[in-house]
């Protein structure tokens, strides 16, 4: 092409291909509104120049690197570009700026044994998809599900709808046997998605019919930073299916945040989900920062026989605040108090904090199961310090026959616990539990070269069924309680409609305490283990100072 290539304006046109053919549209700033790009089982190239330059097409990619200028791309008001049938070489997007808008449509689907055709989307500067536009691939057959690709400085991933009618989306699926595609997004600068915008990859068997064995795509995002917010969601599930659902992997050189208000009732999430008895995918996540708030969450979960997937933070600080969470749940009980049991494991949660961890404002770590399936580990490895505050939990808990898993929190500087809301039957806590035939975890706590300070809040394990409590072990350079703060191991529960405590067949566990210097307790606080009937744990208490015990 010249200096100053025309540009490409169409309108309402519907343009096809024979089948397996290649369509082609190269020139200056390309407009498409409305209209059809069909090339069934093809190709379709869609580039845009601002500079001299040649176009180089291969197989799998379309070459612009000897242009000094790119230009831009619009493909708008409904329009649709198919690549469907299979067997193809894909939709290649090359330019400066892209942007997919108005419901607009980029597909790729097959419906036999050929694989999908690969979705590629390439500019030096920005991509938007926005207004209820979709970028997708699926397979109802044994062919896999092309890949999505896109790279480019900046991409937006936004819905405008407020009812939440019209979802801006990067999606891959599966109804048969062969797998979804994979989604990778190689982003410099920042990714930002909002409103109810979602990137999502499944597995799914269609009702009436067996179930199918092809597995969910994996979500791979590298970017300078990414925010979620208003609702969106990143997300891999794997429904009635013997395929997996896909693992969900992000790295980021700044902060990821996830915040903002719900959409339908919808808090933003990343999360992933079993069904059948394939497991669900992993969530992992590298940054220097991590902010979830506002009630959103990361989440891995399971309600049929599959495991949950492990979730792995490896960040140099995170905070939790309004009502954020971060759980692994095997089982769950629905808005109408209906309990939907299968016999998968909950996932490892892993915190690896090079810095500090926060827990504020009601917000949870959790992992917990209703019913066979065992809960799995909490690990948090932190740098710095570990605050919960303000009726913040992190918890263990098991209401089936599946055991609870262990909490283990590792800190180079010091532990807090710290309530000021003066209710006793919800407080700021660390806690095991469990109401079934299953045990509770143990709770293991090292800060050997600081402090472990709770006001007003405790460190529980407690059993109100078969199951045993979990031991306490305590190993930190101080420890102090105050406020009526405590750490408790009981056996048995409190009817709350008769105010008496009802007996369970478990035996309280035995708390340990080790500390290298001085351990104080103050103003009603204590540390016990009490039983109704089962027998009540062991309390030891080891330091060279003397007991420091003050009203």
């Amino acid at each position: 092409m010249g200096d100053n290539p025309a540009g490409i304006s169409i309108k309402d046109a519907d343009l096809e291909v024979p089948k397996g053919e290649t369509l082609s549209l190269i020139g200056g700033d390309i407009e498409i509104t409305g209209g059809k790009l069909t090339a069934s089982s093809g190709r379709i190239n869609i580039a845009s120049a601002s500079s001299k330059g040649k176009v180089v097409s291969h197989t799998s990619d379309l070459g612009m690197d000897s242009f000094e200028a790119l230009g831009k791309i619009d493909i708008s008001q409904g329009a649709n570009i198919d690549v469907s049938g299979g067997g193809g070489e894909g939709v290649f997007i090359r330019g400066g700026v892209f942007a997919l808008s108005d419901g607009s449509i980029i597909n790729s689907s097959t419906t036999s044994a050929d694989p999908g055709s690969d979705i590629s989307i390439t500019t030096t500067d920005s991509v938007s998809i926005s207004d209820g536009s979709i970028v997708g691939s699926a397979t109802s057959d044994h062919g896999n599900a092309g890949d999505i690709s896109i790279s480019a400085s900046t991409l937006k991933i936004e819905s405008m709808d407020e009812n939440a009618q019209r979802q801006s989306a990067l999606i891959t699926s599966t109804i048969g046997d062969g797998n979804a595609g994979d989604i990778e997004l190689k982003i410099n600068e920042s990714i930002e998605i909002s409103g109810n915008s979602r990137i999502f990859t499944s597995t799914a068997q269609l009702f009436g019919s067996r179930p199918n064995k092809g597995n969910a795509g994996k979500i791979s995002i590298e970017s300078g930073s990414l925010k979620l917010r208003d609702g969106a969601t990143i997300d891999s599930s794997s429904f009635l299916s013997e395929g997996i659902g896909g693992n969900i992997s992000i790295t980021t050189k700044e902060l990821v945040t996830i915040s903002g208000h719900p959409v339908m009732g919808l808090s933003s999430c990343i999360s992933t989900i079993s069904t059948g008895s394939g497991k669900s995918g992993n969530i992992e996540i590298f940054t220097s920062a991590l902010k979830i708030e506002d009630g959103c969450k990361i989440s891995t979960s399971t309600q049929g026989d599959g495991n949950a997937g492990q979730i792995d933070l490896d960040i140099g600080a995170i905070k939790l605040t309004n009502g954020a969470q971060l759980t692994s749940e095997s089982g769950f009980q629905d808005a109408l108090g209906n309990v939907i049991i299968g016999t998968g494991n909950a996932g490892k949660i892993t915190v690896t904090a090079a810095d500090s961890v926060s827990i504020s404002s009601g917000s949870w770590i959790s992992s917990s199961t209703i019913g066979e399936g065992h809960g799995e580990e909490i690990t948090i490895t932190a740098g710095g310090p570990v605050s919960l505050s303000s009726l913040s939990r992190i918890a263990s808990s098991t209401a089936g026959e599946g055991h609870a898993g262990n909490i283990t929190i590792t800190a180079g500087g010091p532990v807090s616990i710290s309530d000021s809301s003066n209710l006793e039957q919800v407080r700021t806590a660390i806690f095991t539990n469990t109401s079934g035939k299953g045990d509770a975890g143990k709770i293991f706590i090292s800060s050997p070269n600081s402090s472990l300070i709770i006001n007003g809040g405790s460190i529980e394990s407690a059993t109100s069924g078969d199951g045993n409590g979990g031991e306490i072990s305590l190993k930190v350079g101080s420890l102090e309680l105050n406020d009526s703060a405590g750490i408790f191991s009981n056996s048995g529960s409190l009817d709350s409609s008769t105010g008496k405590m009802v007996a369970g067949q478990g035996q309280a566990g035995e708390i340990k305490v080790a500390a290298a210097d001085l351990v104080s307790l103050s103003s009603g606080s204590l540390i016990s283990s009490s039983t109704v009937e089962g027998s009540g744990g062991m309390v030891s208490v080891t330091t060279p100072a003397p007991l420091k015990m003050d009203e």
